[in-house]
């Protein structure tokens, strides 16, 4: 042990505190030379390599993530939810015809199984001419030829706000799950008699999801006030 005094008290400058002792005061560099350590990563928490240890206690392997996880209490990995926002709003009236309002493009590869997507939009209208269709759509191109209905949902007469909801499961590459897309309903937080409906989206190639109006009356001004979709990932 090293030791020096200063006003009688002893000072240790042992750089280990290997006396482990409540009489003696360990000095500057003492101190220092017993605490880089730790902070290189031989104690307390690693700054690299495969295990997070506190006095020397090993608890949590350190996961290897992206930018896009984050470590739960639990130190194991989860996924930052991934959102999509339309919010520029398409106005669609002096027509009957099928109008593609608003899209999102989803990447090739971005959904995949086990994931849930969960997609919300808003309609609205300011006047109270006649029914307005709507429709919730998948394709691979901007179009409504060979475009899957996710949902759909008209607006009555007198209706002039529409926030409407679905989740989509992806169980499998061929069987997306949604709630039934021939059901006219806001969303599907419902109980209710029909089946889901199994849509076979390929989400290895690129696909639009859209929204699309159609008036039965060219005077009706209905607006597609926004589109958003979030995939949630384990």
């Amino acid at each position: 042990m090293a030791q020096g005094t200063t006003k009688g008290v002893p000072i240790d400058t042992d750089g280990t505190l290997s006396n482990n002792s409540d009489l003696l005061v360990p000095s500057q560099k003492a101190v220092k030379t017993y605490a880089q350590p730790q902070l290189n990563g031989t104690g307390f928490v690693k700054a690299t390599g495969t295990i997070i240890n506190y006095d020397n206690t090993t608890y949590y392997p350190q996961p290897t993530g992206t930018t896009t996880q984050y470590i739960r209490g639990d130190g194991s990995l989860a996924t930052f939810p991934l959102t999509y926002l339309n919010s520029s709003a398409v106005v669609v009236t002096g027509t009957t015809a099928q109008t593609i309002a608003q899209s999102i493009l989803i990447p090739a590869n971005t959904f995949v199984t086990g994931d849930v997507i969960e997609i919300a939009w808003r309609l609205t209208k300011t006047t109270s001419t006649a029914t307005v269709g709507s429709r919730l759509n998948v394709n691979t191109s901007l179009s409504m030829t060979g475009a899957l209905q996710i949902a759909t949902q008209s607006l009555v007469t007198t209706t002039l706000f529409a926030q409407l909801n679905r989740t989509a499961n992806i169980i499998s590459s061929t069987n997306t799950s949604v709630f039934s897309n021939s059901t006219a309903s806001s969303s599907d937080v419902v109980i209710n008699a029909n089946a889901a409906t199994s849509l076979n989206i390929d989400w290895t190639v690129n696909q639009y999801i859209f929204t699309m109006i159609q008036p039965t009356n060219i005077a009706d001004i209905t607006t597609s006030a926004f589109l958003s979709i979030k995939r949630l990932r384990p």
